[in-house]
């Protein structure tokens, strides 16, 4: 009689929660710099060189080291990286979720009922580095372009959930009464 093994379920993706907290499956993560180096990888379609890594996220000042001590953290973490030494870049193995990129493509898509509902607050905003500050400005950015598009009866729940984006003051009740 043949071994007969059902094929093993499909690896779960590890999801990366960056946008207002700092989560990795559901447990927080004290340090933003392993999601850093998670979100440049996935950004860069899973893949991403040694030197786009420490321009990325150290401005090029940073040492061979200080990016495998990065991967390192984010294998402790639960996301699964390796370099690629002949490539010279760090690959992840496994399916990896970030919400930001979840969240941008939502809005590529035009589908804002889901970049409202993925859109928990900026993105990591304890960070100053290079990466965090051009996430930031890409996520503005897009946030603000696809504002004309968003269908009139989704309008003030879109404005009121990316208001800081916008740079929308809130509404004083009291203003609109004395104005």
């Amino acid at each position: 009689m043949d071994d007969l093994r059902a094929a093993p379920p499909p690896a779960s993706a590890v999801e990366v929660q960056v946008l207002g907290k700092q989560i990795v499956n559901g447990l927080p993560v004290r340090s933003t710099r392993p999601l850093e180096f998670v979100t440049a990888l996935a950004w860069g379609g899973g893949e991403a060189s040694l030197t786009t890594l420490r321009t990325t996220l150290f401005g090029g000042c940073a040492g061979r080291s200080a990016v495998a001590t990065l991967a390192y953290r984010a294998r402790r973490m639960g996301v699964e990286t390796v370099f690629d030494r002949y490539r010279d870049s760090y690959r992840l193995t496994g399916r990896v979720t970030v919400d930001v990129l979840e969240m941008m493509a939502a809005l590529r898509d035009g589908d804002h009922r889901l970049a409202i509902w993925l859109y928990e607050g900026p993105y990591l905003p304890a960070s100053r580095t290079p990466m965090a500050t051009r996430v930031r400005e890409i996520l503005r950015r897009r946030v603000r372009e696809a504002t004309d598009t968003v269908d009139p009866d989704l309008r003030d729940r879109y404005v009121a959930r990316f208001r800081d984006l916008l740079d929308v003051e809130p509404m004083n009740a009291l203003d609109e009464l004395v104005g």
